[in-house]
């Protein structure tokens, strides 16, 4: 399977302050963005403040080579955060973008983060453009847009999250830009080694180092992680291993050239999905020994920065993929009735560039005028293999390979649905669809005054058919010949700002409208034979209200995020879902908490509550057998992190995920790890050791 993306871009940014508005913010915590922005070098901006951010700040008009004038944005500041984020814990490292849905699938592996903003399915986010650095790590930015990988919290330096108008810039997906913004060397210095040692429950071991520093022209930063345990549930036993290496050269004053590796390998043991009896009953409970996941990813990219005037420059980013992931397992049912699992494999080999230049041209009024352009080619391959795996003997048998009596690849038509059996076969199927369009928007921002902003933008988004959508596996389930790609578009209306240096708040109101949207529905073709068929099924309507407020009194940092969307299918094609709600989409999601900071001492409470989400788009209220269907009732759960430096040298760190020991469940898998209910995490005790030399 392959695909073949080229982007055009243009955009354009004139930039005007109000007249008395100092050209830098008064406020230190709130902004790292420049009122009139700075746009000599075309490298983001390095978090080096001696100043807190308190975890959390935004994107200037104008930084590096993006244009983010009149959009909503949050930059994640790692190193100003407490969290656990030896587990990649992203309920305390997205604490405060407000309106994440968070699905907890891994527990403390936090090897594949699964949010979703405004309504949007989390799972893998799928529905962000995630980027490393600038440039893609999914598996297929448009034909397959799950990340199985997900950086390190360790080895970030801070996370950027655009909302839906950075289609804008990069792509066309409706959730925006997630980026990972790695750690970096800085000139000039000796070599700086960080190494953390991570103990925890159920054997949690994690240990990192990283090292950077720079000599004359040449600056390096390298990264290495290896992080194993059993997990929560029986049968949930992870290791993984992760490494990072990143080589900058200022070739001149004007040229700047880095290049970047990323290796990542996990095995997953997994524990699969209960029913809901199963849950009220034991929420530990695993049914599967012999489901197994695992996955191979190497990303390298090669970054050239270079200033060909002070007022024009050019970035480009070369980048590409080699990865695989593999599953084997009994994911029919949430028992496993024994016999051959089901093997599914995929090979991904992705490339592409995207080069970017910028002109800045600054007016008799000091204020700039930035034009925007930029060229994306993509070209994805994804070689896909689904069959039966042999039948494994208990949970040490990880071993990935089809069976031998299915020794070619192909798609195994009795093993996924009962119904027809067809026998064994290679199965190809060729399809082209090319497309071409025009994808546009606008947004604007007004500068009320040093501490208020007004902002807004609308732009277009689309979708392309995936190859989850088009695959095949058996004649009980049939795709639309004529299904159509997914399109719509997103609008943000917002005030945000800060008052002195005590409060700090961002409020919007945001809509999605999503035509098209891909679905199945059950049918009976004239043989009598029900199946399951792939087509457009409805439109849909997110609206909502996101907020976001912190205050700073004394030695403490009070913050809350509070979102509310209704999603709804409307025009739909069919009647059971006309006007019911999107599943997966809770009307309500809360989170708050506390800082106490003292010198060498930083501690954090926190709170998050989920309301009641449905599992289907009929809103059925009565759960399944299976476990796939049935709502997602609300749930709470708080965590406790402390920071305490104890030298320059040493620093010890301690967390308690879920405090109050609840049982809870964020959504049902309707295939892996699943299916069925996937409980998260129950009250757990992490402690950190950090030295810094």
């Amino acid at each position: 399977m392959k695909t073949h993306l080229l982007i055009i871009l243009l955009s354009i940014a004139s930039l005007f302050a109000a007249a008395q508005q100092p050209s830098v913010p008064t406020h230190p915590v709130s902004d790292t963005r420049d009122t009139v922005p700075h746009v000599s070098t075309l490298d983001s901006v390095k978090v080096q403040a001696t100043k807190r951010t308190f975890g959390i700040t935004r994107l200037k008009d104008v930084d590096g080579a993006g244009i983010y004038a009149g959009k909503k944005s949050e930059v994640i500041i790692l190193k100003d955060i407490t969290a656990n984020t030896a587990t990649n814990n992203a309920r305390q490292v997205y604490s405060k973008v407000a309106g994440l849905n968070i699905y907890e699938n891994d527990g403390g592996a936090g090897t594949q983060l699964a949010i979703g903003g405004r309504g949007l399915d989390p799972n893998r986010v799928s529905n962000f453009n995630t980027r490393q650095n600038g440039y893609d790590i999914s598996a297929d930015a448009l034909g397959y847009p799950e990340s199985y990988y997900t950086p390190p919290a360790e080895v970030l330096e801070r996370i950027e999250v655009v909302r839906g108008a950075a289609s804008l810039q990069y792509g066309t997906q409706f959730g925006g830009i997630l980026n990972f913004k790695m750690k970096s060397g800085i000139d000039s210095t000796r070599p700086q080694i960080v190494t953390r040692l991570t103990g925890g429950s159920w054997n949690f071991f994690n240990t990192s180092t990283g090292i950077g520093g720079g000599t004359g022209r040449l600056t390096y930063y390298a990264f290495y992680q290896h992080k194993s345990g059993l997990g929560w549930r029986p049968n949930s036993q992870f290791n993984v291993n992760m490494g990072y290496l990143s080589v900058t050269l200022a070739a001149t004053s004007r040229l700047s050239v880095t290049a970047q590796y990323t290796h990542m390998d996990y095995l997953e043991h997994q524990a699969g999905g209960l029913n809901d009896v199963m849950f009220a009953t034991d929420p530990r409970l695993s049914t599967k020994a012999r489901d197994w996941f695992r996955v191979n990813w190497n990303l390298g990219a090669v970054l050239i920065d270079y200033a060909i005037t002070d007022h024009l420059k050019v970035n480009s980013r070369f980048f590409g993929l080699l990865a695989d992931r593999s599953a084997i397992g009994a994911i029919n049912t949430v028992n496993d009735p024994g016999g051959p699992r089901n093997y599914r494999t995929d090979a991904y080999k992705n490339w592409g560039n995207e080069s970017r230049l910028i002109y800045s041209y600054n007016t008799q009024s000091t204020h700039p005028f930035v034009l925007l352009g930029g060229l994306r080619y993509y070209d994805g391959y994804t070689d896909r293999q689904i069959g039966l795996g042999n039948a494994g003997s208990g949970g040490a048998k990880s071993d990935f390979a089809f069976d031998g009596f299915y020794n070619n690849p192909q798609q195994d038509l009795s093993s996924m649905y009962t119904g027809t059996v067809i026998s064994n076969q290679l199965i190809t199927e060729n399809r082209l669809s090319k497309r071409s369009f025009v994808i546009g928007g606008i947004g604007f921002s007004y500068d009320e005054n040093a501490s208020m902003e007004f902002y807004g933008n609308i732009s277009q988004n689309y979708r392309a058919i995936n190859f989850n959508d088009m695959s095949i596996v058996n004649p009980n389930f049939r795709v639309d010949p004529n299904l159509k790609d997914e399109k719509g578009y997103s609008a943000d209306l917002g005030i945000r700002g800060h008052v002195k240096e005590i409060f700090r708040y961002d409020l919007s109101l945001f809509t999605i409208d999503y035509a098209d949207r891909i679905g199945t529905v059950w049918l009976t073709d004239s043989n009598a034979i029900t199946y399951q068929y792939t087509t457009n099924i409805s439109k849909s309507r997110n609206l909502g209200v996101e907020s976001f407020e912190e205050l700073h009194i004394w030695r403490l940092t009070l913050f809350t995020n509070l979102s509310f969307i209704d999603a709804r299918y409307i025009d739909s094609k069919v009647s059971a879902y006309e006007n019911k709600k999107v599943e997966f989409v809770p009307p309500v999601i809360f989170r708050t908490g506390i800082n106490f900071q003292q010198k060498k001492l930083s501690v954090t409470w926190q709170y998050a509550y989920t309301a009641k989400q449905f599992g289907d788009a009929t809103d059925a209220t009565t759960p399944s057998n299976n476990g796939i269907n049935g709502p997602v009732p609300s749930y709470e759960v708080m965590d406790l992190s402390a920071n305490y430096k104890c030298s320059k040298i040493f620093l010890l760190s301690a967390s308690i995920n879920n405090l109050g020991n609840h049982m809870y469940y964020t959504h049902r898998a309707d295939s892996y790890p699943g299916p069925g209910i996937i409980p998260a995490d129950g009250r757990s005790f992490y402690l950190t050791m950090q030295v810094t030399l």
